[in-house]
């Protein structure tokens, strides 16, 4: 596992460097450094390192993406999440949804999903949220699914959602 902290300076340092018209070598170390998996949707992660929980990162695309697309997604993510993931301290592992909305829809999902809840009213919640969002419902279906997956069968307390259109980051609590 590569140390959260000398993985976002390498990452900055990389893009300082690419766009002061350096090589781009850069770009086949980042590479390395994220995963990637078949399938609709992809999972990576970060490890524990310096007071820093566990951040599972799973993009979740509308519809197929490229490997450097889905890498590109991956490193905004964890350069976003990095700085809040910090502040939580050593907790348990933490999820990072990387979903294609706007940043708009999740900050209604914020506001809308409470995680305390139980799961008959969060489920009406999420219903509620996809009704108003009638351009994204299928897809909030999904994103709702596995929100309720990691919250209520997984008992994560903390869960990060991320626009990967417009590089925002929120947290479910």
């Amino acid at each position: 596992m590569v140390p959260i902290a000398e993985l976002v300076e390498f990452i900055l340092n990389s893009r300082r460097g690419y766009r002061e018209g350096g090589d781009s070598s850069g770009s086949n170390r980042v590479s390395q450094c994220s995963n990637s998996s078949e399938g609709p949707s992809s999972t990576g992660s970060i490890g524990p390192s310096s007071g820093v929980a566990p951040v599972n990162i799973t993009l979740m695309p509308i519809e197929k993406l490229a490997t450097h697309v889905k890498r590109k997604y991956q490193t905004g993510a964890l350069l976003k999440v990095a700085p809040l993931a910090h502040k939580f301290g050593m907790r348990p592992p933490m999820e990072l949804l990387a979903i294609e909305v706007p940043k708009t829809v999740i900050q209604d999902m914020r506001a809308t999903l409470d995680l305390s809840l139980d799961e008959t009213e969060f489920l009406e919640r999420a219903l509620a949220l996809r009704s108003r969002h009638s351009k994204y419902r299928k897809y909030l279906i999904r994103v709702c699914d596995s929100i309720r997956e990691l919250v209520y069968d997984k008992k994560l307390p903390i869960v990060f959602l991320y626009s990967c259109r417009e590089e925002f980051c929120e947290v479910l609590l």
